[in-house]
């Protein structure tokens, strides 16, 4: 979703948009040190820091705090590593962030509106191809 012209209706929507997706379960470094029994907070962060890398996670900063949308990890809380490939396609094309949680978890035309972060576990090849396409510059 992008806000375009500086439009007072289109940030009045980003926000709201925002705030949905703000609404979801996240994850924050101290939630995920309980969730992970790590004794130092410093072990979590490097953690994040290094499935962020291998794009295996993706974070945000929302007010100063880093979040982790709650969708990437499986009922056990262990990664869902189904998301890798489309978390590197779409890497790969620039797209981060809040358009990045945006489009994995909205219904998207390329997917017959089917939600990407949930079509993945059982199309993983159509999933991907269809975050290749949005990755794509003009191709969406």
């Amino acid at each position: 979703m992008t806000v375009t012209g500086g439009s007072a209706g289109g940030a009045q929507r980003l926000a709201a948009h925002r705030a949905r997706l703000l609404a979801t379960e996240v994850f924050t470094y101290d939630t995920l040190q309980r969730l992970r029994g790590d004794r130092q907070a410093s072990s979590t962060r490097t953690w994040v820091a290094r499935t962020c890398a291998a794009r295996e996670l993706f974070t945000l900063t929302h007010d100063g705090q880093t979040i982790v949308p709650a969708f990437q990890f499986a009922a056990d809380k262990s990664l869902r590593p189904e998301l890798r490939p489309l978390l590197e396609a779409l890497a790969v094309g620039g797209v981060d962030g809040w358009q990045l949680w945006t489009w994995l978890t909205s219904p998207s035309g390329l997917l017959s509106g089917g939600v990407p972060h949930e079509v993945v576990r059982t199309q993983p090849k159509r999933a991907l191809r269809a975050a290749q396409r949005f990755s794509t510059p003009n191709a969406a």
